[in-house]
């Protein structure tokens, strides 16, 4: 945009305006259709799957529970 105003060529200016313009507001349309879609189908997938996916949350704070208590052991283990 500098050097279109510098060597007198505004119209390249705008036009450059209006691509960035339309670029951003195209990815800002793509990113919103997608989340949208995206929570549509989760939604559906949780109505579908809800028992399977409670009882997999409930295994992953198992887990996690698991794996912070071996990491608050660690110190205390010797390696030899």
């Amino acid at each position: 945009m500098v050097y279109a105003l510098a060597n007198g060529i505004p119209a390249a200016c705008v036009a450059f305006a209006a691509a960035m313009l339309l670029g951003v507001a195209l990815t800002l349309c793509v990113v919103a259709l997608l989340t949208i879609f995206a929570r549509e189908r989760r939604v559906r997938s949780w109505t579908r799957h809800g028992a399977t996916l409670a009882h997999l949350s409930r295994l992953l704070e198992g887990a996690t529970g698991v794996a912070l208590l071996l990491i608050g052991l660690a110190p205390f283990v010797s390696v030899i």
